[in-house]
């Protein structure tokens, strides 16, 4: 098996700029109907319709105020590097609320629960960088929705963040 027959080339894409673009989607698509919205970064050549990198896939996303992306979990590990968020905007990740602030960098291991709310007055942005491709191409690849829908806090396994101190302006929390 090949992982792909396309020619991928380095680019730039100004994805800083495009806070716009997202939040015109929001009037297009009701949140009922799409809850997570998002750009997908992908590789601009003939023939890739999908990823930004052989073994990577970027996405820009937003979540409105006082909406919730409901909790599931796949086999791709993400990241997800927080790019404008106001306090009272955080993912919940296996049972841990994680506050999400510009700058924060949020580790979600594969097979986690993760969902996401925002209880601000305005809109978060954050790039999601997942290795779906790769996961794709070796073949493990499942996704399960939380089954009550969003998960609550308190109620996961012990999540990876719970190891791992958080920095801000250069004092762990």
């Amino acid at each position: 098996m090949v992982l792909t027959e396309v020619k991928l080339r380095p680019g730039a894409l100004a994805v800083l700029t495009r806070k716009a673009r997202p939040r015109r989607r929001r009037n297009i698509c009701q949140h009922r109907f799409a809850e997570r919205r998002n750009l997908i970064l992908f590789n601009p050549v003939p023939g890739n319709t999908y990823s930004t990198t052989r073994t990577m896939i970027a996405a820009y996303q937003m979540v409105m105020p006082g909406e919730t992306a409901r909790s599931h979990r796949h086999t791709p590990n993400a990241l997800r590097l927080v790019l404008d968020a106001r306090p009272r905007a955080y993912a919940v990740v296996d049972g841990k609320q994680i506050p999400m602030l510009p700058g924060d960098v949020i580790l979600t291991p594969s097979w986690c629960w993760h969902g996401f709310q925002n209880e601000s007055d305005s809109c978060v942005y954050w790039i999601d960088f997942l290795d779906a491709p790769l996961v794709h191409f070796l073949e493990p690849m499942f996704f399960e929705p939380y089954p009550a829908g969003v998960e609550k806090t308190g109620t996961g396994r012990r999540a990876l963040t719970d190891a791992l101190p958080v920095y801000r302006d250069s004092e762990p929390t």
